[in-house]
C-alpha cells in the first residue's frame, strides 16, 4: 500500500502528517524537525472522517486537504 506524507508551515511552526494506507491510520506532527518518529496525535482513519483534523495540529492547507481526501476516496472504491 502507498504512504503519503505533507508538510507545512504556519507563522509560528512547521507541521507534518502521514497517511500510512496499509496501517489505516493517520499520523499528525507538531514542529517537525527532526528525523524521530514522536506523532503529536494518530487517528485511525475512522476517527478522521468522523471529526477531522485533531484539535491540537492547525487545519492544513486546501491542498493539502484536498490531496488527503482524495487518497482516503482511492482506498474506499
Amino acid at each position: 500500500m502507498k504512504q503519503y506524507a505533507w508538510i507545512w508551515h504556519t507563522d509560528d511552526a512547521v507541521y507534518g502528517l502521514r497517511l500510512d494506507l496499509a496501517d489505516g491510520r493517520l499520523e499528525w506532527y507538531d514542529t517537525i524537525g527532526c528525523d524521530c518518529d514522536d506523532n503529536t496525535a494518530e487517528q485511525t482513519l475512522a476517527q478522521y472522517q468522523q471529526t477531522g483534523v485533531p484539535n491540537v495540529i492547525p487545519i492544513p492547507p486546501s491542498d493539502i486537504l484536498t490531496e488527503l481526501n482524495q487518497a482516503l476516496k482511492t482506498t474506499h472504491r
